[in-house]
C-alpha cells in the first residue's frame, strides 16, 4: 500500500527546497544488467562471470567489485557454463545454445550443439573435454573444445532435466535430474556407457565434485545429498530448510568443508563434511543464484536482483560488493521527521534516508529479519512503524527503524500475502491482502480480529478517511467500502482490470488506478466511482499504475510501468505526463513520499529512487571524517539510554552490548548504515526482551574501520 505524511520538514532540517522540471534517478543500480543473471561462475583467481537473461554476459577481474558487459542480446537466456582456466570457458543457455571464448571473454563464439533443448549446465575437464547437460535428458561431450558434439542422450531419459554436472576428472561424471524422481546419472569411462547410480526422489539442482571421492547434491525442500564413493552412492545428510523452498546452489572447495545456498535467502555451511551446520544470514530473502565458495572462511553470493555479496569470516558477515544492487522498491513511508524508509519486494530489504532522498543506506534486511520480499511500509510517528509482505509478514519498529520484530496474525504460518498496511494511531489499523481478508488491530498488534471483504479477490491497497469509514480497491475492477469499519460492501465493479492504489485529498475526494492505464475518481468518499481517463503510451499500448497521491485538492500524483509519472493541478480531472530520466531500464514506479506539491521522492523497481526538487535538501551535520562511538546519555542510566555514533561512510555496523564477564546481552544494530549521525535507544532488555539487573555494561561499535567501546551504569 502506498503511503505518505504532509507533515512539517524543517523540525530538524535546515533546507532549501526549490522544484525542477521534472523527476531524476537520486539512486540507480551500480550495473542494471547484474540484475539479469542466473548464475555466477568462477575462472579461477579473482575472475568471475555472470550470465543470465537476454544473453547477458558480466565479467568482473577484481572479485565483483566492478564488472564490464562482455556480451547482452534481447532475447535468450543463459543458465550456466564453467571454464577450463581465466582464458577458456563455455556458456550454456536456452534453444540449445552453447557459447565460447578462448580469450577470457573478450569474443564469444557460438557452438553448433546440434540441439534445441534448453541447456542448464556444462563442466570443462580441461581445454579440450566438456560435457553439457540440459532438459528432455540432453547429455553432451566435446573432446575438441567445443568445434563437435557427441550427443548420449537415451531415449529413457527423455522425461528427465538435467540441471548439473560435475566430474572428478575427464571420465568420472556425475549428471543430476531436476524431475520429482531425482535420479543420479554417472560416467566412470568418459561416456562411453552411463548408468542411473540412484533415485533420490526429489527435484536435485545442483552437484560439485571436490576431494577424496567426494561429492554434493543441492536439492529441493533444503535436502543436502553426498557420496563418498566417486558418486556411485549416496546419502541425505541434511534438511535444512522445509516446505517449497529448495536449495540452488552447492559449493564445496574440499570434502569438509561445504557451502549451500537457495530459495529466501537460505545459505548454510558445513565444515566437518556436512554432519553439522552453521545457518548463515544474508542480507536479503531472494534466492541465491550463485555460490563460490573459496575457504572455509571465503565464499562470494549472487542473490536475486544483482546483490553481490562476499563474506571472509566464514559467514558471520557479508559485505556488498556493488554499491547499490537492482532491488524492487515496492512501497516509501516518511516519518514526522522526514526521514524516509524504503522497503524492497526483492528480499526484505529496507533502506533509510535520512536527508530527503538524497542519499541512502544500502538495502538490507538485518534489521528486519524478513523472510521474504515486503510490499508496503507505514510510519505511525518517529518510532514506531509496520512493514507488511509475503509469507504472511507484519513486523514491527518501535525504535524507528533500528530493529523490527515480526507479528502474528490469523495468516502466520501461510503463504499467502499481506499487500497494505495502514494505522490511524500507533495502536490501531489494519492489514490486508490475499482472499479478500482484513485483519484488524487495537493493541499495537498482540491481537487481530479477521473481517472478510463480500468477495475473496485480492486486496491491493486501502485507507482510512475518518471515524470507521475505510475504502480498499481489489483485482477485478473492485472497489469496496466501510462505515463501520466491521462490515465491507461492494461498492462498484469495473471489469477485469484490478486497481492497485488509491489515495485521498480529504474524506470526499480520491482517486484510484490500476491495470490498463485507468484512472478513477470519486467526490463522495468512495461511495461511487467513475472512470476518468485511461493513459496510452506513445507505442499504444496502456500502462499498469501501481502508485497514487494526493497532495492537496487539487495537486496529485500517479505512476506506473516504464517509468511513467502524471501529474494533475485540478484535483485529478485531468492528467500530464511528467518528464523522467530515460535510463529507467523498464522500471515501475511504486510508491510516493513528498515534503511539497514538489518535492518528493519516488521508489521504483529495478533497483530506482527517483527525486523531484531534492538536490537543495540539505541536513545541518558537519562533514564526518572518522566513525566515533560517544557516550551514552543519561549516564547512568533508568530504565533507557540513547547511544549516539558517526560514520564517515558507508559500511557494514555492529553495536552490541555486553555484561562485565564479557557476554552478549543485546544486538542493536546489525547491518550496512550510510555515512552520517545515528543514535539508538537501549531498553535496558536483553535480545529475548528480560530486563537486565543493575550494574556496568560494555557497548561495542564495530566497523569495516576498527572498533571502539565504552562503559555505561544501569542503577534501578
Amino acid at each position: 500500500m502506498k503511503h505518505w505524511l504532509l507533515t512539517l520538514w524543517a523540525i530538524i532540517m535546515s533546507a532549501t527546497l526549490w522544484a525542477q522540471n521534472g523527476w531524476f534517478s537520486s539512486t540507480m543500480p551500480t550495473h542494471p544488467l547484474l540484475g539479469n543473471h542466473y548464475n555466477l561462475l568462477s575462472a579461477g583467481g579473482q575472475t568471475l562471470y555472470v550470465v543470465g537473461k537476454n544473453l547477458t554476459i558480466l565479467k568482473s577481474t577484481d572479485g565483483g567489485q566492478t564488472w564490464v558487459t562482455m556480451k547482452d542480446s534481447t532475447t535468450g537466456y543463459l543458465f550456466g557454463g564453467d571454464f577450463a582456466n581465466d582464458s577458456t570457458g563455455w556458456v550454456v543457455g536456452t534453444s540449445g545454445r552453447i557459447l565460447f571464448t578462448n580469450d577470457g571473454g573478450n569474443t564469444w563464439h557460438y557452438l553448433n550443439s546440434g540441439t534445441t533443448q534448453t541447456l542448464e549446465d556444462a563442466f570443462a575437464a580441461d581445454t579440450a573435454v566438456v560435457y553439457v547437460v540440459g532438459k528432455k535428458g540432453v547429455i553432451l561431450k566435446s573432446t575438441d573444445g567445443g568445434k563437435t558434439w557427441r550427443d548420449y542422450t537415451n531415449a529413457n531419459w527423455s522425461q528427465l532435466n538435467f540441471y548439473g554436472v560435475t566430474g572428478f576428472n575427464s571420465d568420472t561424471i556425475l549428471v543430476v535430474d531436476n524431475s520429482s524422481s531425482g535420479i543420479v546419472i554417472r560416467t566412470t569411462d568418459g561416456g562411453a556407457t552411463w548408468e542411473a547410480v540412484d533415485t533420490l526422489h526429489t527435484r536435485l539442482y545442483h552437484v560439485v565434485a571436490t576431494t577424496n571421492g567426494t561429492a554434493y547434491i543441492a536439492a529441493y525442500g533444503g535436502k543436502v545429498f553426498q557420496s563418498t564413493d566417486y558418486g556411485e552412492n549416496w546419502t541425505q545428510i541434511a534438511a535444512l530448510q522445509t516446505g517449497t523452498v529448495h536449495l540452488k546452489r552447492v559449493s564445496a572447495p574440499n570434502s569438509d568443508v561445504v557451502w549451500v545456498g537457495g530459495s529466501l535467502g537460505d545459505c548454510f555451511r558445513s565444515i566437518d563434511g556436512g554432519a553439522n551446520w552453521d545457518t548463515l544470514f544474508v542480507p536479503t530473502a531472494g534466492t541465491i543464484y550463485g555460490l563460490i565458495a573459496y575457504s572455509a572462511d571465503h565464499a562470494i553470493v549472487l542473490a536475486a536482483n544483482g546483490q553481490l555479496f562476499e563474506t571472509v569470516d566464514g559467514g558471520h558477515s557479508f559485505i556488498p560488493l556493488v554499491t547499490w544492487p537492482n532491488v524492487d522498491f515496492y512501497a516509501i513511508s516518511k516519518t514526522p521527521i522526514g526521514h524516509l524508509y524504503a522497503v524492497s519486494e526483492s528480499g526484505g530489504e529496507i533502506s533509510l534516508s535520512t536527508n530527503g532522498g538524497n542519499t541512502w543506506s544500502y538495502p538490507s534486511r538485518n534489521t528486519t529479519r524478513a523472510i521474504d520480499g515486503l510490499k508496503d511500509v507505514f510510519f505511525v510517528n518517529d518510532t514506531v512503524g509496520y512493514a507488511v509482505g509475503y509469507k504472511a509478514q507484519v513486523l514491527k519498529t518501535t525504535n524507528g527503524g533500528t530493529i523490527w520484530h515480526p507479528l502474528e496474525t490469523p495468516f502466520t504460518g501461510s503463504s499467502k500475502s499481506y499487500n497494505f498496511v495502514y494505522f490511524w494511531n500507533a495502536d490501531s489499523g489494519f492489514v490486508g491482502g490475499s482472499s479478500g481478508k482484513f485483519h484488524y488491530t487495537y493493541d499495537g498488534g498482540q491481537t487481530w480480529t479477521e473481517i472478510s471483504a463480500p468477495k475473496t479477490n485480492t486486496l491491493y491497497d486501502a485507507v482510512w478517511l475518518k471515524d470507521t469509514v475505510q475504502v480498499a480497491c481489489a483485482s477485478s475492477g473492485k472497489f469496496y467500502r466501510t462505515s463501520d469499519g466491521q462490515n465491507w460492501v461492494e461498492i462498484v465493479d469495473f471489469g477485469r482490470n484490478s486497481i492497485y492504489s488509491l489515495a485521498f485529498a480529504n474524506d470526499t475526494l480520491g482517486i484510484a488506478a490500476g491495470r490498463g492505464g485507468i484512472i478513477y475518481r470519486t467526490t463522495n468518499g468512495g461511495k461511487s466511482w467513475v472512470t476518468i481517463d485511461t493513459v496510452t503510451l506513445a507505442d499504444g499500448s496502456t500502462p499498469s499504475l501501481y502508485a497514487t497521491s494526493f497532495l492537496s485538492p487539487s495537486v496529485a500524483y500517479i505512476g506506473g510501468t516504464d517509468g511513467i509519472i502524471l501529474k494533475s493541478t485540478d484535483g485529478g480531472q485531468s492528467w500530464n505526463v511528467m518528464p523522467t530520466p530515460n535510463d529507467l531500464n523498464n522500471a515501475s514506479i511504486e510508491d510516493f513520499a513528498f515534503y511539497s506539491e514538489d518535492v518528493g521522492v519516488a521508489v521504483a523497481t529495478n533497483g530506482y529512487i527517483l527525486g523531484i526538487g531534492i538536490t537543495g535538501v540539505q541536513e545541518r551535520w558537519q562533514i564526518i571524517h572518522h566513525f566515533e562511538l560517544k557516550q551514552n546519555y543519561p549516564n547512568p542510566f533508568n530504565p533507557s539510554t540513547t547511544i549516539a555514533y558517526s560514520l564517515p561512510k558507508t559500511t557494514a555496523v555492529e553495536l552490541i552490548i555486553y555484561n562485565m564477564l564479557g557476554q552478549k546481552v543485546r544486538t542493536l544494530v546489525h547491518t550496512v548504515q550510510a555515512a552520517g549521525q545515528y543514535q539508538v535507544t537501549w531498553n535496558g532488555r536483553d535480545d529475548a526482551g528480560n530486563p537486565v539487573s543493575s550494574g556496568f555494561y560494555f557497548y561495542q561499535l564495530r566497523t569495516l574501520d576498527g572498533l571502539q567501546v565504552k562503559k555505561m551504569l544501569l542503577l534501578k
